[in-house]
């Protein structure tokens, strides 16, 4: 007969298993930016962009209510530092995940206005393509100005189109007080091919 000890140990094995698989990933890259010693400028501005993003998205996704509280602050700024310092692993998708979750409670019952919306999603954008190019980057590495230049004009090209899209969609909405459930979907696929389109002409254009 097995043991209680020897039980425990048995069912202990699947969750140190899956502990580690989990922490892991984000303990080799605090391991790896220690290793690199002082932060580079490029790459040190990259980690405070992708904290600075995460700030926004997540304040952006918090209720109007609780916006205001320190202890709410407190929290995004301290879960905000956590994909900055390690921009390879998994919490980076974590937060873009919380705080779309977020804004789906946020609105599930109320009505909220495009320009939020519009500033959630170029933070998110941008959160996931500053953590991108900071995760690519050594700690030490030294990148030259003409080096930034494509990301800087892909992203400034991906949100320029998000932002024109977007208010066409808000002049739309204006000016048809009562939608057909067919037009809108229509609407939706058209400027999702126009965006897939835009991103594929880019990609081709210039590859990564």
């Amino acid at each position: 007969m097995m043991s209680a000890n020897g039980e425990r140990r048995r069912v202990g094995r699947p969750v140190r298993a899956a502990a580690t698989a989990v922490v892991a990933p984000f303990a080799r890259r605090v391991a790896g930016g220690r290793a690199a010693g002082n932060l580079a400028p490029t790459p040190a501005l990259l980690r405070v962009g992708v904290w600075a993003t995460g700030c926004v998205a997540l304040l952006l996704a918090v209720p109007p209510s609780w916006a205001g509280r320190s202890t709410t602050l407190l929290a995004v700024v301290v879960a905000a530092v956590v994909p900055a310092a390690a921009p390879g692993s998994w919490t980076v998708l974590a937060l873009e995940l919380v705080a779309a979750g977020g804004w789906l409670l946020r609105t599930w019952d109320a009505s909220v206005p495009w320009p939020p919306l519009l500033g959630l999603a170029a933070a998110l954008y941008l959160h996931h393509v500053s953590a991108a190019f900071a995760a690519a980057l050594p700690g030490d590495a030294r990148v030259g100005a003409g080096a930034l230049r494509r990301p800087i004009a892909r992203a400034t090209g991906v949100l320029t189109v998000t932002g024109v899209l977007g208010a066409l969609a808000l002049t739309v909405q204006e000016r048809i007080d009562r939608a057909s459930t067919v037009a809108v979907p229509v609407i939706g696929i058209v400027l999702a091919v126009v965006v897939a389109g835009y991103l594929a002409l880019v990609w081709r254009r210039d590859p990564p």
